[in-house]
């Protein structure tokens, strides 16, 4: 556990022992004062806790197309498969869709040409005809061109 985790529960707990405490004695204002205390603390606790179980629940999927980006060269061997957006839950499909479209656009991520045709909050097709028009890199230009062939069976993109 985290120092951060462990002092927020430890305050926690010492601003219920000191609102007890203040109340018993009759200080109303500082067991008043130690209640406010004691409610920001549990709020934060559960929030830090949320946080930490919210990986829990995301997709496989989801987890393996976030921790590509981190993985540097796995890129590379792992790859993204066409049906890797089968597997989202649909929950979290606005953020992994912004997410690919952002990588793909704007980080060159060009590994994830085969998932824009899947999107459908963005115009993944447009997306890889722009790319491929303005894109200089042959073998890039290849793989984009292979997912636009396969997807719209233009012969203008069969390389």
């Amino acid at each position: 556990m985290e120092f951060g985790k462990k002092y927020y529960i430890i305050a926690t707990i010492v601003s219920i022992i000191g609102c007890a405490w203040f109340f018993m004695l009759g200080y109303a204002g500082l067991g008043l004062l130690c209640a406010v205390m004691f409610v920001t603390n549990a709020a934060l606790c559960i929030r830090l806790f949320m946080n930490e179980k919210k990986d829990e629940l995301h997709s496989p999927a989801y987890k393996h197309l976030k921790n590509i980006e981190k993985s540097g060269y796995a890129r590379a061997y792992e790859g993204y498969t066409s049906n890797q957006l089968e597997g989202i839950y649909d929950w979290e499909r606005d953020d992994i869709e912004k997410y690919i479209w952002e990588s793909f656009t704007s980080r060159g991520f060009w590994d994830m040409a085969s998932l824009l045709p899947q999107l459908t909050k963005y115009d993944g097709i447009a997306g890889l005809k722009e790319k491929y028009s303005t894109i200089e890199n042959k073998d890039q230009k290849k793989e984009i061109a292979s997912v636009l062939y396969a997807v719209t069976g233009d012969e203008q993109f069969n390389i």
